[in-house]
């Protein structure tokens, strides 16, 4: 018998589904029209049970179920808006009135708080026929909760290389959702595996860009389980309804498209931690370690709407804490484009205290500086939680006692991708708990997991010739002065104690030679792939100089410099570069739209942290950074997004001639993920001999459709296709490796 997706994987995990509770339907004993969705008998029966008003009138089922099936049609108008009012049905957010007098009654599809009270279904080669396309798809297996489709899953076959979970990612999201949208208006994931992994992603999201993997890890041994637990993980009864309830959000992209986000497991994971850890009300405290770009504005989003709609938690107040005024407006915008219910500004120190002093049970949202006048305690009350952005930047000094003294029974949960683990700042002793071990981090999520799953991407730098560099003595001297290079007071300290390094960065003709250097590198591997840049200058003077030197090479609207003025800077600068609140925000939307002229921006701090671009893909730098400063700062082009392999670093500084003293940072993990193109290009030539190798007898004078054919010949071993299969996936695991160069 010859090995199928069919005979293999689909039903393994339809197995291991049944092994869950999950009840096996036999397509054939389905009664029902391949135009019909819903399960309607079990629906029917579940809506009697779970709402006694319908019970009383069972006739109400079918006016309830009317009201679905018209959302379930009316996909033509946009899947996402169809999934997004089905969602609300799904959570019990509609009403109907059948109440006493008419008055409106939460209707329940679901019971979230007894599980056991709902019907769990499954079935395979489920075949749907839209009436709006025409079109019939069989898609391989779907979950059922109360006759209602909620989950997709397809499968590919595990003995083929060539064959992986994005094909059937693909079927989904570029087949599927727009031939057959009506079954996907009820829809909270899909999945789609191989048997070797799992990936997942929400509705209408372009599986290239926005699914991702979903996995297990032991939480004793940090390691990762093998498929059949990862299986058992996804798609058990009370994950589904954890996804349901809990780990999707509708939103609006920076272009105001309406999307849907869905939990990666690293934010499902510790938003279930830090839920678990309020409830149990026994330590205070969590530090949440996930590295920089893996999500942790959704992260916040998610556990801030968990821990408010928990009812064991009594109507909590969740405060979200930032560091600085521009984290608090990207913050601030990505809770009210994600709509959560509650949340409010708070905008002043007065503000922020007459908020706790009335005791209000919202979202707030604020700057960890509207505490420095606050004196003694605002509020007490023990289901206050703070979750804390950038955990590691001002949370030991005297701002963070004076949060801890206003609150001080709060519980206190540091979310960071760089923790400090030195002498007179330590975020591991801040917010870590002794229970969690040595370690003390409630959760992490490593640079090296993220650019495995995808999340984020590797990184590669570019050295440049030492004529653009300071001399490596001097350099290395003026090096040891600072810690992590980001403040203003580290670049007095290299001005007064290392003046040439510092007059050599703000030298005009140095800054114009490196200016022509980095417009050549742009303008020809950069630009043409349709991304994006920004360089990194050495300080506010330098950023003016670069302006200048980058509009003698391009036009005037293709750069823009982002930041800070001070009081006694020339006015010169105020009238080119002071920007209001809205203008940076127009700037940054500029930036990441493909069509804006707008194409390199010039920093020296602002935007080094919280700034997601995507489209960003090369960082020029020429800026004195160590440890947390500069890893946050190269992470600003780790974004993943289509037809982007990596992010690149070209290193005008000389940062990375030592990459394990400017890393010394969790150096091991993450050289593994930081690595020089010129070493890349040393492996290239044997990856490319060994690819070439398939197609040794070619003959190269071919053209055409002649030419492809011979490279198929080429592939194939005479008499054995059993081998040929082999050689053939064997040389298609080749070019996707040879592919990433």
């Amino acid at each position: 018998m010859s090995l199928t997706e069919a005979n293999t994987i689909q039903e393994y995990i339809l197995k291991i589904l049944q092994k869950l509770d999950w009840e096996y339907l036999p397509p054939e004993s389905i009664q029902r029209k391949e135009t019909d969705i819903l399960l309607e008998e079990t629906l029917t029966q579940k809506l009697q049970d779970l709402n006694p008003e319908i019970k009383e009138e069972p006739q109400r089922a079918h006016e309830v179920i009317y009201q679905l099936e018209k959302i379930i049609h009316t996909t033509q108008d946009g899947l996402i808006k169809a999934n997004e009012e089905f969602s609300k049905w799904l959570k019990g957010d509609k009403t109907m009135r059948y109440g006493q007098n008419n008055q409106d009654v939460s209707i329940k599809l679901i019971d979230f708080d007894n599980i056991q009270n709902n019907t769990f279904q499954i079935t395979k080669e489920y075949s749907v026929k839209s009436p709006s396309t025409g079109k019939t798809k069989r898609p391989d297996i779907i979950l059922f909760v109360n006759g209602i489709p909620l989950v997709d899953i397809e499968t590919k076959s595990p003995v083929r290389e060539s064959q992986t979970w994005a094909d059937g990612a693909s079927q989904v999201s570029e087949d599927y959702e727009s031939s057959i949208p009506e079954l996907f208006a009820s829809n909270v994931f899909n999945a789609a595996t191989e048997g070797k992994e799992v990936w997942y992603g929400a509705v209408g999201s372009n599986w290239e860009d926005f699914w991702e993997p979903w996995k297990k890890k032991d939480r004793e041994t940090s390691k990762l389980t093998d498929i059949k637990e990862t299986i058992e993980s996804l798609f058990n009864r009370v994950t589904v309804l954890e996804m349901l309830q809990w780990y999707t959000i509708f939103s609006t992209n920076p272009n105001a498209k309406k999307i849907k986000m869905i939990a990666r497991y690293p934010q499902y994971e510790a938003t279930n931690l830090i839920t678990q850890r309020v409830i149990e009300n026994k330590i205070k405290r969590g530090l949440i370690w996930h590295f920089q770009g893996s999500g942790k504005s959704l992260l916040m989003i998610l556990a801030a709407m968990r821990l408010r709609q928990e009812k064991k938690l009594e109507n909590p107040t969740i405060i979200i804490v930032v560091d600085r005024i521009d984290l608090d407006t990207q913050i601030s915008g990505k809770f009210n484009a994600a709509n959560v219910p509650n949340t409010i500004p708070a905008d002043s120190r007065a503000e922020l205290a007459k908020l706790l002093k009335q005791d209000t049970r919202k979202v707030i949202i604020t700057t960890i500086h509207k505490f420095g006048e606050a004196e003694g305690v605002l509020n007490d009350r023990d289901n206050i939680i703070v979750l804390v952005d950038e955990a590691d930047r001002t949370q030991e000094g005297e701002l963070g006692q004076k949060m801890r003294d206003a609150l001080p029974n709060a519980f206190l949960f540091g979310l960071t991708g760089t923790p400090v683990n030195k002498k007179d700042r330590n975020t591991f002793l801040t917010f870590g708990a002794k229970e969690d071990g040595d370690a003390r981090y409630l959760h992490r999520y490593s640079f090296e997991e993220s650019v495995e799953d995808h999340t984020t991407l590797e990184i590669n730098f570019e050295t440049v010739p030492a004529e653009y560099k300071f001399e490596k003595k001097e350099f290395e001297e003026a090096y040891a002065l600072i810690k992590t290079g980001t403040s203003e007071s580290e670049e007095s300290i290299i001005a007064s104690r290392a003046a040439r390094l510092h007059q050599f960065l703000i030298s005009s003709n140095v800054i114009e030679k490196k200016a022509k250097t980095m417009i050549e590198h742009f303008s020809e591997t950069i630009e043409p792939a349709g991304f994006k840049a920004m360089i990194v200058a050495h300080n506010r003077e330098s950023c003016v100089k670069y302006k200048d030197a980058v509009d003698k090479l391009l036009p005037k609207e293709a750069s823009e410099v982002v930041m800070t003025l001070n009081r006694d800077d020339p006015k010169e600068w105020y009238q080119r570069f002071d920007k209001t609140r809205e203008q940076l925000d127009e700037i940054q939307k500029q930036f990441n739209n493909p069509n804006n002229p707008l194409k390199i921006l010039i920093v020296t701090q602002k935007l080094m942290r919280g700034f997601d671009a995507p489209i960003l893909q090369v960082m020029y730098l020429d800026k004195m950074l160590k440890d947390q400063g500069l890893l946050q700062a190269v992470c600003r082009v780790n974004r993943p997004t289509k037809g982007k392999l990596n992010g690149i670093i070209v290193d005008y500084i000389g940062v990375f001639d030592n990459v394990s003293k400017a890393l010394t940072y969790d150096y091991e993990k993450i050289s593994n993920v930081v690595k020089n193109l010129e070493e890349l290009a040393d492996e290239l030539p044997d990856i490319f001999k060994r690819a070439s190798s398939y197609f040794v007898n070619l003959d190269r004078n071919l053209e055409g459709f002649e030419l492809l054919a011979a490279t198929q010949e080429c592939l194939e071993v005479p008499n054995d296709s059993a081998k040929s299969i082999v050689r053939k996936e064997s040389f298609a695991t080749d070019f996707v490796i040879l592919n990433k160069f």
